[in-house]
Parts: C-alpha cells; sequence; structure tokens
C-alpha cells in the first residue's frame, strides 16, 4: 500500500508534489489550424458514467489510449472502475464515491500502467460495485513515462497549442 501525506491536495500542492514527475509544456509557436478533431484516434462512442463519479477514471482511461494509438498501438477499451479505484486509494478515500483529481489518474498511470476493461468491466448499473478491489492484471505497457506527461497548467494559449499538435 502506498502512503501519501497529503489526502486532497491544492492545485498548488499538486503542482510541487508533481514537479519532478512533469515537465512544464513549451508552447511550440506553430500556427493553430482551425478546426483541431482527434476523434479517430478513441475508437469507442460516449461511454456513460451512470451515477458514480468517475469521470476521472473515464478522461484518463481515454487519454491514455489516445495517446498510445497515436504512438503507434492498437485500441483496447481500458478499465475506468479500476482506475478509479487506484485513484481512490492514492487519496485515502477508497471505500467512497468521493470523487478523484486528473493528477490522480496520471499519477495511477505512471506507477501501475492501466487494466484492461475486459478485466474489471463497467456495467451498465455498477451500482456499489466501484468499491470493489480489482484484480491485479495492471499492464506495465499502458504505463506513462514522466516525458510523456506535461503540465500545461491554465493557459488556453498552450492548451489549445498542445491539442493542435
Amino acid at each position: 500500500m502506498r502512503s501519501y501525506p497529503i489526502v486532497r491536495m491544492t492545485a498548488a500542492q499538486v503542482a510541487a508534489a508533481h514537479q519532478q514527475l512533469w515537465q512544464a509544456y513549451q508552447n511550440s509557436g506553430q500556427s493553430l489550424r482551425k478546426l483541431v478533431n482527434n476523434r479517430a484516434l478513441y475508437q469507442t462512442d460516449v461511454l456513460n458514467q451512470w451515477v458514480v463519479g468517475i469521470c476521472s477514471g473515464f478522461a484518463t482511461c481515454q487519454c491514455r489510449m489516445c495517446a498510445f494509438v497515436r504512438g503507434g498501438g492498437t485500441y483496447t477499451r481500458l478499465s475506468e472502475k479500476a482506475q478509479y479505484y487506484d485513484e481512490r486509494l492514492l487519496n485515502g478515500t477508497v471505500n467512497s464515491d468521493s470523487g478523484a483529481t486528473m493528477a490522480e489518474g496520471v499519477e495511477v498511470l505512471e506507477t501501475d500502467g492501466a487494466m484492461p476493461e475486459a478485466d474489471d468491466n463497467w456495467a451498465n448499473d455498477p451500482g456499489q460495485t466501484y468499491l470493489d478491489a480489482p484484480p491485479n492484471d495492471w499492464q506495465a505497457k499502458y504505463k506513462l513515462k514522466p516525458e510523456q506527461v506535461l503540465y500545461i497548467g491554465n493557459n488556453l494559449a498552450d492548451l489549445k497549442d498542445a491539442l493542435n499538435r
């Protein structure tokens, strides 16, 4: 089990805690396309999280798979439920639907990788199953490397540049 001194972090605390892991984003200075459409990288319909606050799990799994496909990998649906469980494990709230931050989601991807959806399925009516520990089938090929994680912050020009690239 991991030990974290900060249960809930402010934006400044997240930046300080991840300073060694996340590189600051460098704007390319390139001209922006009028429309950026990265949907082809996702290979899936819109997914339903139902009433559970699992949006961080859905977002980080889809973001990771987008980068994996862009790097030449094959699309595989990842387990949002397993992702969300480990995010809550990081913030010490595993026994409740407490939500999680994107920083926690990225940290799970850096530390554990991800788990295929088939190994810990998100059913149409998840009920309380998000409280159950996932099987230990984390796959290292989905781990994020530190150089793959860039901190953009609140700069709209940098966000547009990153999406454009």
